[in-house]
Order: structure tokens, then sequence, then C-alpha cells
């Protein structure tokens, strides 16, 4: 006999009316026996089976709703067959029984359920009443209407008293899981909202049970965890209180206990007796290195090597040999230490920069210094100075948090110093330092001056570099490896731009990720004034692939480039020496005008440019004036965020900006109105975040944004577009709820602009073709920059931009899961644009892809991938509603 599919991993059933009554005769009469249907014994022996399987002793002793829900929650296949085993075997030949067994049918379940409440009385047999709703809970469908609510109310109930009579001795983990479904599916009538306007047909209510228990959870979770966090804070406190009252002589040199530092990636640094601790002249400069003395620090464990060296081979292509000797140290090390290593090199050939990126890449903290400066301070002050300061080894550690940072000892020739071993004022040199720390044996007891202790620096790892070796005394050379860091050729080119053109973008506050790769004339224009050093790149690309003329004074908003025109740096006007590149009054037919002249002239001048065919000239972006809407126009919304970071779980909000506008059809008609608002975080601001928005603590401190008067604005807009929705919606609904219920574009993902002839989707590009250039980076001007772009036409056709954007939102997707896909097939469904999910947000730990058609890739997974056609797939429906969202 065959079975139909079952509701196991895909949470689903087949869609049905709810209220259809099966087609059956119930009766107990002999006379009928030969014509009930016979439950398929296949099925009762898979059941009974899978019971047997299930060795959990506190699994078993739960109440059986409990433990359905469970296997709910793992995604059990084989759930039914154990109910239909049980049912058997407690009340065998009732006709729904088998039709139960073979077809997924809400109906036949609910009149299964009565059926088995009906015996439950005639034959004074409870625990048919509990097989009853362990049926209902694993088949009723969404509750979309009353039909369903006395049957939903049952569950709730037996679920919620099962729930109060949990053993007190159960796993708490266990217990957890069991509250987080009972608490969800009595919540499921009242946060229906939070699934699609359109579910997937055949859903049923116990898939969902667990994903709204979540959302009960967070809060106490978190203000558990902040309780405890107290708690345990105040007894260490009054613990170390009551320490050191405790008369010293009994404990003279206290110190930790050599058990705690036995870790394979940890060890103690520094070791103070309690004594030492209260030293007059330590008590107010410990404080700043409490972190590591008497603390067990970690040790940085190394990632994997291969990755790290393809990076340092695509950024230094022409330092492999260096690269190989780093590497080699590495392998088999359980934690990250660099034998100390001497670049030597010409000056400009990247040794610094290599020597940070090898620090970056292997996830160690970097503390440099400047030998040209340095001295024997290096190696730490005594304390009966004024100016008293650990090593700096020791320092480095203490900032990096870790016990293995690297130092980085930047033109150790210059270091320098008297023959005789000291300088003329008396300090000694850097050289001699140096060696006792480079040393296994002494640097892991090294005396520092300043604790009068020693303290362990032997996991440091030393990186110097230097112009020449000449003058540096042979001990220090015996303790260094060194090695020559050639030149790049031109040959390595291609490999050094990219970082090259991404430095340039931090040093003049962009995001490096908006930046577009260089064309074959402006590639050409530096190769021809490239000489081969590293440094020098930045030189030539500033005189000959980038733009030629920015108005420096005021009152003009026209900017002109030099084609092609979506290079991002705008540069001060001077004739360029590279012959590519021509003035204005080299063009034929233009001529050079003064830029501080009146508006008229510049946009004639403008508009003589652009008739030559050499060039492309960007306006700057006016805002659109608001003005009323018609009343049978739709609204949108365009809304963009500034934050303190990029991470949607932890971040802040600095700034939120929004634009409501009306349209028809596919057009935009009018500009209703605008909103923006500041909000100051809970910590200052980084300087990185500050270069890049220009929003700095003074401008938002004592600002917050009215959460109601933004609700009020969003209210009643059709729909929310963001340039970089996967990002905004989730950071917007995490600091106002409300969002949630909005439908979300995104104007970056959601049109297709490569297949417009459009080479990217960045703002600044797409603004570009619009004619237009902006003060990107803050939210307010990033709105109007959207506006522009979807009130583009999109070459080739007479589709605006909102045209296609409203026509991809409006089309529903499917996630599918490739939940335990096979290893060796990665690449095969990488290649056919699915992604891994790492499993830390909740969600599979799988590959996933957004489809638009759900059959045909099923099939293709099922033929392809997992080469069964009977197995059970995991999948959603995507609406606007939810899309982008951290519930999908």
């Amino acid at each position: 006999m065959s079975k139909a599919s079952k509701p196991g991993k895909a949470g689903t059933v087949p869609e049905t009316d709810v209220n259809m009554e099966p087609n059956v005769t119930l009766g107990d009469g002999a006379d009928d026996d030969f014509d009930l249907p016979i439950v398929d014994e296949d099925i009762i022996l898979s059941g009974a089976a899978a019971d047997a399987a299930d060795l959990e002793e506190n699994f078993k002793n739960l109440p059986r709703i409990l433990r359905v829900a469970l296997l709910i929650n793992q995604r059990s296949r084989n759930i039914h067959d154990r109910l239909v085993a049980d049912i058997e075997m407690l009340r065998p030949g009732l006709p729904l029984t088998a039709k139960f067994a073979t077809v997924d049918d809400a109906a036949t379940a609910l009149a299964l359920a009565k059926d088995l409440d009906r015996c439950a009385v005639a034959d004074d047999a409870p625990e048919l009443r509990h097989l009853a709703d362990c049926v209902r809970v694993l088949s009723l469908p969404m509750q979309t209407d009353l039909a369903s609510s006395e049957d939903y109310r049952r569950v709730t109930r037996t679920l919620m008293a099962a729930l109060t009579r949990l053993p007190a001795d159960i796993d708490l983990q266990l217990a957890a899981d069991i509250e987080t479904f009972c608490v969800g599916w009595a919540m499921i009538p009242a946060l229906q909202h939070r699934l699609p306007r359109y579910p997937r047909p055949g859903l049923v209510a116990a898939a969902e049970a667990s994903n709204f228990g979540d959302l009960t959870a967070t809060r106490r979770i978190e203000a558990a965890v902040e309780t405890m966090r107290i708690r345990t804070e105040a007894r260490v406190s009054s613990q170390r209180g009551e320490a050191e009252d405790i008369d010293e002589r009994t404990a003279p040199r206290e110190r930790v206990p050599p058990a705690s530092a036995t870790g394979l990636h940890q060890c103690v640094v520094a070791q103070l007796p309690v004594k030492e601790m209260k030293n007059t002249r330590l008590k107010d400069l410990l404080p700043q290195f409490e972190g590591v003395i008497n603390k067990v620090v970690p040790l940085v464990t190394p990632p994997p090597l291969e990755q790290v060296r393809n990076a340092l081979v695509l950024e230094f292509p022409y330092a492999k040999n260096v690269i190989d000797i780093v590497i080699a140290d590495l392998v088999g090390r359980p934690t990250v230490l660099v034998r100390p290593i001497l670049d030597l090199g010409e000056p400009g050939g990247g040794k610094s920069l290599f020597a940070r990126r090898i620090a970056e890449l292997l996830g160690v903290s970097c503390w440099r210094t400047d030998a040209s400066r340095a001295d024997s301070v290096f190696a730490g002050t005594d304390r009966r100075w004024s100016s008293a300061e650990p090593c700096h080894p020791f320092l480095a550690i203490a900032r990096a948090g870790h016990a293995n940072p690297m130092v980085l000892l930047d033109e150790l020739e210059k270091a320098g110093g008297m023959s005789a071993g000291t300088r003329p004022d008396g300090v000694g040199r850097l050289w001699d330092c140096l060696l006792g720390l480079l040393e296994s044996e002494t640097s892991i007891r090294y005396p520092d001056p300043f604790f009068q202790s020693n303290v362990d620096l032997s996991h440091i790892s030393y990186v110097a570099t230097a112009n020449s070796v000449a003058g540096l005394p042979r001990p220090l050379l015996d303790r260094f490896r060194v090695v020559t860091l050639a030149l790049p050729s031109r040959d390595h080119l291609d490999a050094l731009l990219p970082a090259v053109i991404a430095g340039l973008a931090r040093d003049r506050g962009l995001d490096a990720r908006w930046v577009a790769p260089l064309d074959r004339d402006e590639h050409a224009a530096i190769a021809s004034s490239w000489k081969g050093a590293r440094s020098a790149i930045c030189a030539s690309s500033s005189k000959s692939s980038y733009a030629i003329a920015t108005p420096t004074r005021p009152g003009t908003e026209t900017t002109i480039m030099y084609k092609p025109s979506n290079t991002p740096f705008g540069l001060p006007w001077r004739r360029p020496t590279n012959p590519l590149v021509k003035a204005p009054s080299e063009v034929p037919g233009s001529q050079e005008v003064d830029l501080s002249t009146d508006a008229e002239t510049t946009e004639t001048m403008a508009r003589s440019l652009e008739a030559t065919g050499n060039y492309k000239v960007l306006r700057r972006l006016v805002p659109r004036s608001t003005q009323p809407r018609s009343a049978t126009d739709r609204i949108g919304l365009i809304i963009d965020l500034e934050t303190t970071g990029l991470d949607t779980t932890r971040n802040e909000v600095l700034e939120i900006a929004a634009i409501k506008f009306g349209y028809a059809g596919d057009r935009i008609t009018s500009i209703i109105d605008t909103f923006q608002g500041f909000q100051q975080p809970s910590a200052p601001i980084e300087p990185a975040i500050t270069a890049l928005t220009g929003i700095t603590d003074t401008m938002v401190e004592g600002y917050h944004v009215d959460s109601t008067a933004l609700e009020q604005f969003v209210a009643n807009s059709h729909i929310v577009i963001a340039h970089n929705a996967a990002f905004d919606r989730k950071v917007a609904e995490r600091h106002w709820p409300f969002f949630a219920n909005c439908h979300w574009a995104c104007s970056a993902m959601g049109i297709d602009w490569k297949a417009h002839g459009l080479a990217g989707a960045r703002l600044a590009y797409l603004l570009s073709q619009c004619g237009l250039f902006h003060d990107a980076h803050r939210a307010l001007d990033d709105c109007h920059a959207v506006l522009e772009i979807l009130a583009l036409d999109l070459p080739g056709t007479k589709q605006s931009g909102l045209a296609a954007l409203l026509d991809r939102a409006r089309r529903p997707q499917h996630r599918i899961w490739a939940d335990g896909a096979p290893f060796a097939l990665k690449d095969t469904l990488k290649q056919r644009g699915y992604r891994w999910n790492d499993g830390t947000d909740g969600r599979p730990k799988a590959w996933y892809v957004d489809a638009d058609t759900v059959d045909a890739e099923l099939d293709y997974l099922r033929k392809e991938i997992y080469r069964r056609d009977d197995l059970d797939i995991v999948w959603r429906t995507i609406t606007s509603l939810d899309r982008f969202s951290t519930r999908i």
C-alpha cells in the first residue's frame, strides 16, 4: 500500500476543507467488521520500531502530547506512524485510523480525534483522550476562522496542564523546549499577523508554535543572564574584599594556582603577590593592567593557513618566499607564533604593510614601534621613576587582550646608538634590550623593571623591517631570520591595485565596497606612469586615473569628470601629466571657463564639454520640492539608516530619514513629506563611523527619535523601499517593531540592473547614470538619491525603476533548504545560486536558495542532490511582508 507524504520536515499538510466530514460509516457491529479498512501493518511496525529506538529515559517519562510536541520540534518523519501504532494497540479496528495512516488530511484527523473521544467514554479508556489531543496537535491547520477554535482551546488546555506537571528533575534544556512550544501554541491566534498574509496552503499550526514561543522568551532570557551576571560580580567582589582583609602574614606570597594556567590555548602572563598589588607606587597604575595580572590570558589560535596564504599572495604576489617562511612557522602549532623575522628591502616595497597584514589575517593585534625614535624604554622603566611603565611587549598584550600579539619593529637599522652601549643622554639602545626579548629561554621569564617580577612574553611574534643590515649588531642579527622582500614589478600591478584603491577610499572617508573597478583607460594611465614601487601607485593614480576637475570655489554645483564617470574620487583640477588625460582647452570645440562665474555660464561650459563626447558632466542632486498628492495615488516610503556598524543584532541607529512619495501605476507623481531624526547611541561613535558618515557625538548628543511620530509617518504607506533592505529592515524592526507589519522592497537587489545594461547596483553609480551626484552616507541625501533612480527610465525599456521594483516585490518567492545535502556537492549547489547559512541565527545549518518556482527546484534536489524521490524538503513562501526580515 503506498503512503501519501507526511507533514514531517516541511511542516505542511495538503490544503483541505476542515469542515469536510469523512465519508465513512462508524459502528461497532459485528456485521460491519468485514467492510472495515485495514491499517497497513508496515505503518504499525514502523511506528513501534521508532518508539522502541527512542532510548532517552527523560523523554519517555513525559506525557504523550509533550513527546509529540518535541518530535514536531525535531522534525521527526515518523510521528504519524507512532500515533497510528498506539491507536491500533489501544483501540484496533477504527475505520478512520486506516485513512489517517495513509492520507494527511486535516478533516480526517479531526474526525478521528472526535471518534477517539467517543471511544474514550464508551470504553472508559482515558488514554484515548490523550491520543485524540495528539492527533489534533499534529494536524490542526493555522487558525484563520472560528471553525476549529474549540479544538485549539482543547489542545491548549492539555498542553498547559502537562507543562505545569513537569518533573522537578527534568533536563533544563528539554523543559525550555517544551515551554517554548506550549506557550507558542497558546499565542497562535494572537500572533498570526507575524505570518505571511497568504500562508502556504496546508501549513499546520504546530510548525510555527516554537517560533512564536521564542518571541516571548528573548527578553526574559536577557534579563536572567544580566541578573546572574550582576550577582556573580557582586559575589566575586565580596569574596575579593574578604580576601584582602585576611592577615597577609598567613599567605605572604599568594599567587595564581598553577592549575589555572594549564590550558592549551591560554597562559598566565604576570603573577604578583597580594602585598605587591597593594604597593603605593603601583596601586594607581595597576588598574589598566588588571585584565592580564594574576589572570589567565587567552592565546589566539591560527585560522586556516591555506586561506591566510592565499590572501597574502593575492595582495603581495612578489613576496611568496617570505609568505611561505611565515606560514611554515605556523604549521602544526595550536596558537599563533611566528619566530623573529627581519624583512629586508628597498624603501617603498610595502614591508610595513606586509607585516601589518600578516597580523590582521592571523587574527592577532599588531603593536608598531618606530625604531628610529625608540630606545631601551622599550624594555620598561623602573617603578622608582615618575615615568615608570612596563616593557612595551607587555603593553601590547594588555592592549590586545591576548598573550600572543605581534610586535612590529619598523626601520630597525635606524635605532642606532653609541658603540659603548649608551647614547649621549645615557639612555640605552633598543638593539641591546631586544636581545633578551627575542630568546625563548629568557622571554618566558623576562624580568620586567616596572613589576620587579618575571613576566611571560614567550608567545609574542616579532617582525622587523629594515632597508639595510649594515651596522646592525651581529648578536641581534643572529636572533632574526633575515629575508629579502623584493620590489613589485609591472607584472604585479593587477594584484596590487585593488588594495591601493581601497586605501585611497579610506583616506577620503569613503566605503571601499562602493568603488568601481578601474576600466581599461584608467588602468593604462596608471601603468604608463608607475615606476615599480608599491607606494608609487598612490601618486600615479591620483595624477592619471581619476576625476579631472572638481570646482574648488563656492558658488557652483557642477562636477566634471573624465570618462568613465563612475570613479568615486573628485580631486582638485591640475594639468595632468599623462597624455591620456586632456585639459578642456585641448579638446576641439571647447574652451576654458572660469568656474567662479554664475550658474548659467557654468551650465554652458558643462554642455560644451558634454557635446564633445569625451566628457560626462554630473550635476549635484537638488532635492525635489514637496507637493500634495492626488487622492487616488498610492503612497510609497523610502528609508535609510546610518548606524554605528554593520551588525544588525548589536549596532545602533545614529540617524534615520524617510521620504514619503505618491505614485500612480509605475510613476512617481509627488513628494509628500520627509522625516529625519538623530539618535544618541549608548557608546561614543567610533572614528571610522564618523569618517564615513560625518556624524559626530556632538551632533547626536541628547537626541532621540520620536517613535510615535515615526510610526504615524509610516502608517499609511503601501510599501517601504531601502537601497539595502537586507540590512535596514532588520535594524529598523529591532528599534521600531511596527516596521514588521510593512511590505518591503530593496532598490539594490529588487531590480536586475545588469540585465538593463548597467554595471552594478551601487547607489552612487546608479545616480551618475541620472547625470547626478550627491553627498553619500547621510540618510536623507541617500533617500533623495534612491528617489531619482526609481524615477529613472531603465535603458532599452520604457519602464521606470519603480515599475521594475514593484513588479519584483509583488511576486512571492520560495526559500528552499537543502538540509543534509552531501558535502561533496557543495560547489554544485553554490553554482546554482545556493547560499550557506551557518546556523548561528537559529535557522537551519544548511544551503538554501530563494526560487521563483518551488516544484522545479524540489525536483532538482530530489533527483540531482539527494537521489531520493520520497524525501520531504523544508521550504516556505516569502512575500514582501517578511522578505529581508529576521523571520525567514
